[in-house]
């Protein structure tokens, strides 16, 4: 039998076998036998599907130990898409994903999940001891009611995310939700990033909503590493920039960028570092944390950090604004406390901060500088980024507002669009946090309508060059 309790935070397992299922693996013209060698390969929306019908009907455990692989990239336009591994019965654990799939560097687009009383949803629900790499989720909108993630509602049992990576809107009436995983035990997640924005009631995170432990396990850890988080967090207790609330986690080499917003235990990377967790050699370059209560548990790094737990060298945006319901909190830096240590944006868009020693726990630095590292940067334009994403440093980013008087952008902020004006035979960019383009074209027309709808909140930059090679960079706040 399954129980969930969201609200009271009781979510108990036991495992029974379903039996003979209906339905029948591989389905019609699919290709592979489902070892490393030959994976299964899925290349239409149908064959995606086809996966999910047969986890969650039951036959999870004959995923166990089978590969899968995208050899296309997969558009969901037009479902509402039904998790593989989703639990809408008592039988838990045979109908979990429990393989191997092969993102294959493909994307999953216009992944949508309307069902707002529902829990365990993302493109997968649950996996148990199961590895996704190298795979993208590309404008996901999710609403659900508790641990949702753009990817995965739940991550257990040593299950490893690598290399991956969502866009879009995840959003929850109750608890565990993030924008990559919504509940991450005693499982790993690296190399990984979400540009999204997130929405929940508690324990709500850019990365995961939760990281911790399962049941009475205290002899091993997740892992949080290499990754990073742009777009916007919103919500009520435990609201973190990364994670929600982290437990029994190391995290580290990580970075948030995002603006985080909620009630009690506000942090720009964690809402809340509870006791055999740890946080190191992380920043948070959020713009923004505020919460809209008169609280004291808020700050740069983990709104609560609590004994027993570990902050080392960690840093701040030194322009960050933190405030609570009386306004702003007086932040005293500290290397390795829930505040960090702040930093300018020159300094974190720089190449030597990362390589050098004496700045991080145990002079251990990011693995960053060797043409197979983790970690690249565009010096002086962006913060590091994913070297498997490949950006070209030539074609990104903006280091400072130079702002032309006949040139206006109204609204601003802006939620669905804005208008720019004085743009005829103009060539207009924006680009996000990262300095990555997000829109380009060239005008003919005096006014240009620029359609961010789909974008994550933030802070962009618009850079309009005119025919006679001027230019001008403006702020455009997306809310």
């Amino acid at each position: 039998m399954r129980v969930v309790k969201i609200g009271l935070l009781v979510i108990c397992f036991f495992a029974c076998s379903l039996g003979v299922s209906a339905q029948i693996w591989p389905p019609a013209g699919m290709l592979g036998t489902g070892d490393s060698i030959s994976p299964w390969e899925i290349n239409t929306p149908e064959h995606l599907n086809a996966l999910a019908d047969y986890v969650n009907t039951g036959n999870g455990n004959s995923t166990n130990g089978i590969c899968y692989k995208l050899t296309n990239d997969i558009d969901l336009s037009g479902y509402n898409w039904v998790s593989i591994g989703y639990n809408d019965d008592p039988h838990i654990f045979s109908s979990t994903f429990q393989g191997y799939f092969d993102g294959n560097n493909k994307t999953v687009k216009n992944l949508t999940i309307n069902r707002p009383m529902e829990v365990l949803l993302g493109l997968f629900g649950f996996i148990y001891s199961a590895s996704i790499e190298n795979l993208g989720v590309e404008d996901c909108n999710i609403v659900g009611f508790g641990v949702l993630g753009g990817l995965v509602g739940v991550s257990l049992n040593n299950s490893t995310i690598a290399n991956c990576y969502v866009t879009g809107s995840v959003s929850g009436n109750d608890k565990f939700i993030g924008g990559l995983v919504g509940r991450n035990y005693n499982s790993t997640i690296s190399n990984s990033y979400a540009v999204v924005n997130v929405s929940g009631e508690e324990s709500t995170g850019g990365l995961a909503g939760y990281s911790g432990r399962f049941g009475g396990d205290t002899t091993s850890k997740s892992i949080i590493s290499n990754c990073y988080v742009a777009g916007s967090v919103s919500g009520g207790m435990g609201i973190g920039g990364l994670v929600g609330e982290n437990g029994w986690t190391i995290v580290s080499n990580s970075y948030a960028t995002c603006n985080v917003s909620g009630e009690e235990y506000v942090g720009g990377l964690l809402g809340v570092n509870f006791a055999n967790s740890s946080i190191s050699n992380c920043i948070a370059t959020n713009e923004s944390v505020i919460s809209s209560v008169n609280t004291s548990m808020i700050n740069r790094i983990a709104g609560f950090n609590e004994d027993g737990s570990i902050c080392n060298n960690n840093y701040a945006l030194s322009t960050m604004v933190v405030q609570n319901g009386s306004g702003t909190v007086n932040i005293t830096n500290g290397l390795n406390t829930i505040a960090g240590m702040e930093k300018d944006v020159n300094i974190l868009q720089s190449l030597l901060f990362y390589t050098t020693t004496g700045n991080w726990y145990n002079n251990t630095t990011w693995d960053i500088t060797s043409s197979t590292a983790v970690w690249d940067i565009c010096e002086g334009k962006t913060l590091p980024w994913l070297r498997w994403q490949k950006i070209d440093c030539n074609k990104i980013g903006i280091a400072e507002v130079v702002e032309m008087i006949n040139i206006k952008i109204f609204p601003n902020p802006a939620q669905s669009q804005f208008t720019v004006t004085n743009t005829e035979n103009a060539d207009i960019q924006l680009f996000n946090a990262l300095g990555q383009e997000v829109f380009h074209t060239y005008s003919k027309e005096e006014s240009t309508v620029v359609e961010v709808g789909s974008l994550p909140q933030g802070v962009y930059m618009l850079k309009v060059v005119q025919k006679d090679g001027s230019f001008s960079v403006h702020k455009v706040v997306k809310r």
